[in-house]
């Protein structure tokens, strides 16, 4: 008898990187393409006068948390998605190559952008 799959927690995180990334990316292209560089700072409500206003938006904390959290799941979405796609197409790779491969980008994307936004 095989063991338990650690598929559904996969899933899971695939459907909730889905979910964050339909309902929030929208919202951050708007307040980070527009109303940041428009010099609109979205913590406070008010013009970021004599600052940039990408700078001024990454300069709080929780902003760039969130930002973290949804580009990471956004990644492991995709991952899964790439993942499957690869199974989909009968590549000829063990599947735990694919699974190191898939998530592995994923987590290595996750570290980079954790880093970058700890660097801010």
């Amino acid at each position: 008898m095989r063991g338990r799959s650690h598929e559904p927690i996969f899933w899971s995180i695939f459907g909730m990187g889905g979910v964050i990334a339909a309902m929030f990316i929208p919202v951050m292209i708007f307040v980070t393409g527009i109303g940041g560089a428009a010099g609109w700072d979205a913590v406070t409500g008010a013009l970021a006068h004599g600052e940039d206003g990408i700078g001024a938006l990454l300069n709080h904390a929780p902003v760039r948390a969130v930002l973290g959290l949804i580009m990471a799941l956004a990644s492991v979405h995709a991952a899964h998605r790439i993942r499957h796609t690869l199974i989909d197409l009968h590549v000829h790779a063990p599947p735990a190559v694919l699974i190191v491969a898939s998530y592995g980008a994923a987590a290595i994307l996750s570290a980079l952008i954790a880093i970058v936004l700890a660097l801010f």
